[in-house]
């Protein structure tokens, strides 16, 4: 296994757990949590902009083998999901962030690094 894509697969993750460790803040009221993840820095979108960068190296340096294409995929879902996220946020709806949230706690959770 290439050194650097592992490294960047895990820095992916570390950047969606950023994330997570922020956002998962479940005693405060929905309207108090749209309003903490609307002044994130860097907000959603700019970490959704930084997996996009980090995955589209993994996709150009990962090899045809069904694990490097699988890191490259899974790290293509977290940004979609903090993409939604982020669209979310703005849109300011928190039934929705919060789905989304697990969603990416799953990928996260999950991330099989081999």
């Amino acid at each position: 296994m290439d050194t650097m894509l592992l490294e960047l697969y895990h820095r992916a993750f570390a950047v969606a757990g950023r994330f997570l460790k922020e956002a998962n803040d479940h005693d405060i009221f929905s309207l108090e949590l749209i309003d903490k993840l609307q002044n994130m820095n860097p907000s959603a979108r700019e970490m959704a902009g930084t997996l996009r960068k980090i995955q589209s190296i993994i996709a150009i340096i990962a090899d045809d083998s069904y694990e490097q294409q699988e890191m490259s995929i899974n790290a293509l879902q977290c940004v979609e999901v903090m993409k939604q996220i982020a669209d979310s946020i703005e849109r300011e709806n928190i039934d929705r962030v919060k789905e989304l949230i697990k969603e990416l706690e799953n990928l996260s959770n999950n991330p099989r690094p081999y």
